[in-house]
Parts: C-alpha cells; structure tokens; sequence
C-alpha cells in the first residue's frame, strides 16, 4: 500500500515530468497545494471533469436565464416610463394649446 507522502511524491513527479508546455501540467501544478492538502486531511477527490462541467453548464444556464428575466423587466420598465412621458408630454401639450387658444380669443 502506498502511503499518503508516496501518493503526493508521485503526483508532484508527474506534474512535473508533464511540465509547463503539456496540457495537463500547467493545471496539475496549479492544484498540487489543493491536493496534497486534501490527500493529507483523507478528502477523496469529489467532482469528476464531467460532474463539473455539468455544474457550470447549470451555472450559465441559470445565467442565462436570469439575465433574460432581467431585460424583460427592464423593457417592461422602459415601456411604462416611455407611457408614463408621453402621457405628461401630451398633457403639457394641451395645456399649452389651451392657453395659447385663450391668448387669441383674447386678441381677437
């Protein structure tokens, strides 16, 4: 049986017989402290690349969909304020027709 030392001895020789040029050597390295953290406190490794591709297809989706809900608020939003204007614009409008209605009468 190989001991926990043995275990992180050899996962560091290979990260480093990967090297720095090799797809997986550079991410290898990059984890080792995780690791031999996790191999030293006896946590097992707990997502597969699959599992975790999964997790962040979710992630994006949940993304995705939020950010939908959020624009259709917003256009929601900008419809209202858009009525909301036109509705003060007409009333200033006709208020403004009004007097310059009463003006005339007046001149005339």
């Amino acid at each position: 049986m190989i001991t926990k030392s043995e275990e992180i001895a050899a996962i560091k020789q290979l990260a480093e017989k990967l090297g720095p040029d090799s797809y997986c050597g550079p991410w290898l390295l990059s984890q080792l402290p995780g690791i031999e953290a996790d191999i030293r406190s006896d946590i097992r490794p707990m997502h597969s690349y699959a599992e975790d591709r999964a997790f962040r297809q979710e992630l994006c989706d949940q993304a995705r969909e939020t950010a939908t809900q959020i624009k259709a608020e917003a256009i929601r939003e900008r419809d209202r304020i858009l009525a909301d204007a036109s509705r003060m614009v007409k009333g200033e409008r006709d208020a403004l027709i009004r007097l310059l209605q009463q003006t005339l009468s007046k001149l005339q």
